[in-house]
């Protein structure tokens, strides 16, 4: 049984797509860039209450065609960031790209956003396009400030995200039924702010939060689109595998570089 609260109804899948000629592309960078700039804990809380005072502007289309994963893992100093596009129907693999940085940002509870999303956010500048949905390692609303790494990079860019993570950040659960696809919601302080969903039977839940423009029913709909009998969604998993295998010795412009299969 799905442990659904009164009032929440799943409604039918937007299309959410969001073509760079769609967002105001100079203002974004000048956001970008900004973020760039920033060293400290007093100018990320600054800058964080800059991108809650946003529009939140989800893009209402017919079709989700495009759907991308995101990981970022670490060797050192360095972020390296997989990125991979599949067909939302088909789900085969259009492409994969990588890209890899210096971190400059510590790490700090709550502002994780600003180690890993400015590597994200310069890889995200290289893009013609983006896809209609971005599935995020990392958290959305499931945040105490309600505003985790898919929610940050959504509001930047105009685009629409979902957060899927393997531990759990904060509120209270109850178990989802033991078969695949059964979820429950997360609660904090009387609120829902995601939801556990059992990737398959026997297999401990992950935990998925609205990021940017999607309601959690689509968020649900959309990661188990990606479930193949293990815990993390296929598309995450992949985008790990590409993050995992970029060297170290080649030039930014490089790992621009599209993979197409």
């Amino acid at each position: 049984m799905n442990h659904r609260p009164p009032g929440y109804e799943p409604g039918e899948l937007p299309d959410c797509s969001t073509p760079r000629s769609k967002i105001n592309y100079t203002k974004t960078k000048r956001i970008v860039n900004t973020l760039l700039k920033i060293r400290d804990l007093d100018s990320a809380k600054d800058f964080v209450k800059f991108l809650k005072g946003l529009k939140i502007r989800g893009n209402k289309m017919k079709m989700i065609k495009k759907i991308a994963g995101i990981d970022v893992s670490y060797k050192g100093d360095k972020a390296k960031l997989g990125y991979v596009l599949y067909d939302s129907e088909t789900l085969k693999k259009i492409e994969e790209r990588y890209y890899i940085d210096k971190v400059d940002f510590p790490y700090i509870p709550g502002f994780f956003s600003f180690r890993e999303g400015k590597i994200i956010s310069k890889f995200f500048l290289s893009l013609n396009r983006f896809p209609d949905v971005i599935i995020f390692d990392g958290n959305g609303k499931l945040h105490p400030e309600r505003f985790g790494l898919a929610t940050f990079i959504g509001r930047i860019f105009n685009i629409n995200t979902i957060g899927c993570a393997k531990k759990l950040l904060l509120g209270n659960y109850i178990n989802p039924e033991n078969k695949k696809g059964a979820y429950s919601f997360i609660y904090d302080r009387g609120e829902i702010i995601g939801v556990a969903l059992r990737p398959e039977k026997d297999i401990t839940p992950i935990f998925i939060s609205e990021g940017n423009g999607i309601d959690i029913f689509t968020c649900i709909k959309l990661v188990k689109r990606f479930l193949d009998g293990k815990r993390i969604p296929f598309i995450l998993r992949e985008a790990h595998r590409v993050a995992k295998m970029v060297p170290e010795i080649l030039p930014n412009s490089e790992w621009q570089m599209a993979n197409s299969e």
